[in-house]
């Protein structure tokens, strides 16, 4: 079950307001029709076949930690990121941000990212904590809030990055999976833990326990 107080945004009908729709393409634009939950938006697009924008689309559907958790979980599912030491540790600085969603993690994401490299999944999805929410400025200086699609849209890189990483003609097959995870992290049964605060740098797996729901429907040939 959810434990973060905040309100499911995956089956709201006004959650993709912030959508930027001229980024999806022409046929996901006319699929998405006024009205549509985040959750039925992507199993329509997963449908017809286009992972591409559903993977676009999904972070607007989500809470900030909850978008954050679900690309870190996509991530951690390409066996590449586990096993490189800067991508796990910018993982790792992402999940702990979901655990305490403090400044000081925050902040501590930025560098990770930086580390890691903002052209891999695991530099993107660091620096989208960063850019979730807080100052983008110096603690020091007067704060300079972030727009607000720029966390979102920097997820949805990191999880797009992820899935041609390796093997890209693959790339629906872990679109199919990355869609089931958002479907499991909305529904609060993968959720990050408290121990996962002190996670920076570590390659521990998310908790166990997460509820894998039946795959979309294939796309239509």
């Amino acid at each position: 079950m959810r434990e973060d107080g905040e309100s499911n945004r995956w089956t709201a009908t006004d959650a993709l307001a912030q959508v930027n729709t001229a980024a999806l393409s022409d046929v996901a634009r006319n699929l998405l029709k006024p009205g549509l939950s985040p959750k039925h938006s992507v199993a329509a697009l997963m449908a017809s076949g286009l992972g591409v924008d559903a993977m676009k689309i999904i972070p607007f559907g989500l809470t900030r930690r909850e978008t954050i958790w679900w690309a870190s979980q996509c991530l951690r599912a390409v066996p590449a990121m586990a096993t490189d030491p800067k991508s796990a540790s910018a993982i790792g600085a992402a999940e702990s941000w979901c655990a305490d969603p403090s400044d000081e993690n925050r902040r501590g994401a930025l560098s990770a990212s930086e580390v890691a490299e903002i052209s891999t999944p695991a530099g993107c999805v660091a620096l989208a904590v960063f850019l979730s929410e807080g100052s983008l400025a110096p603690p020091t200086l007067i704060a300079v809030p972030p727009p607000p699609h720029v966390g979102p849209t920097m997820a949805a890189n990191a999880v797009l990055l992820a899935a041609v990483l390796r093997q890209p003609e693959r790339a629906m097959d872990k679109y199919q999976q990355f869609a089931q995870l958002a479907d499991s992290v909305a529904a609060g049964t993968n959720r990050w833990a408290a121990s996962a605060a002190s996670a920076i740098g570590q390659t521990t797996p998310s908790p166990t326990g997460a509820k894998m729901f039946p795959p979309y429907p294939s796309a239509k040939r």
